[in-house]
């Protein structure tokens, strides 16, 4: 009967937390169609702007260099919708649900280390960014964050990868 109650539970919360992982995930894909289609509009405000001014090329460079992390970040939120999904539907301890949880965790493993490295180059070649002059540490504080998240998710899913392994086990013993 526990098992039972566990499973109802794990099958309610699933689906909250994939809503919520569908909803960033719409908005990390909305970031990247915005940074694609950053040039356009930025050439539409010069074009109809009453004071000509010359294009902020270092904001454009800076926006472009986004797309990769927002790339990374939306992969890694869409295979948590799916990993939710899955949980949602009872598949537990199976390969493709703890496979979805290893590539979230490793997009945003990935996605804070190139954050932290094109910080880096910007401090080294001193180009500012939007707000005036970087600093080294800047990103540190969402490289400590994602990597913090990405290590726990990581983690998750080598257990269940460990529990998937036991209860393989078990079967062929009964």
């Amino acid at each position: 009967m526990r098992n039972f109650e566990n499973k109802a539970k794990i099958k309610k919360v699933s689906g909250v937390m994939q809503f919520i992982c569908g909803l960033v995930a719409l908005g990390s894909f909305g970031q990247c169609v915005l940074i694609v289609l950053w040039p356009i509009f930025y050439a539409i405000r010069h074009h109809f702007s009453s004071t000509p001014n010359s294009p902020d090329l270092h904001s454009t460079f800076w926006f472009w260099f986004k797309l990769p992390f927002g790339a990374l970040e939306g992969i890694a939120w869409i295979n948590l919708w799916i990993f939710f999904g899955r949980l949602k539907a009872g598949h537990i301890f199976d390969a493709p649900t703890i496979g979805r949880l290893s590539i979230a965790g490793k997009c945003m493993l990935a996605g804070a280390v190139y954050v932290y490295v094109f910080e880096f180059f910007l401090f080294v070649l001193e180009i500012p960014t939007v707000n005036g002059s970087v600093q080294l540490g800047d990103a540190t504080g969402a490289l400590a964050g994602n990597l913090t998240g990405a290590m726990a998710i990581i983690l998750a899913a080598w257990l269940l990868r460990e529990g998937q392994t036991l209860e393989e086990e078990q079967k062929l013993t009964v």
